[in-house]
């Protein structure tokens, strides 16, 4: 990933990056993690569509 492209990284980016860092999963594992009754859920909620959103952008960004 280009210094440029990580300039450009939303924060749900950051967080689906990290989830990703933290063990290789599938977009619907990661929407459940940030699901509001999901284990990251009380801290940061994200939507499925934004997590779908976020992959897709992390996967153009290299």
């Amino acid at each position: 990933m280009s210094a440029a492209a990580i300039h450009k990284l939303s924060t749900s980016d950051w967080a689906v990056l990290a989830a990703l860092l933290e063990q290789p999963a599938h977009g619907f594992r990661i929407a459940a993690l940030f699901a509001p009754n999901g284990e990251l859920g009380d801290i940061w909620r994200i939507q499925r569509t934004q997590v779908y959103r976020a992959l897709a952008h992390l996967e153009a960004a290299g």
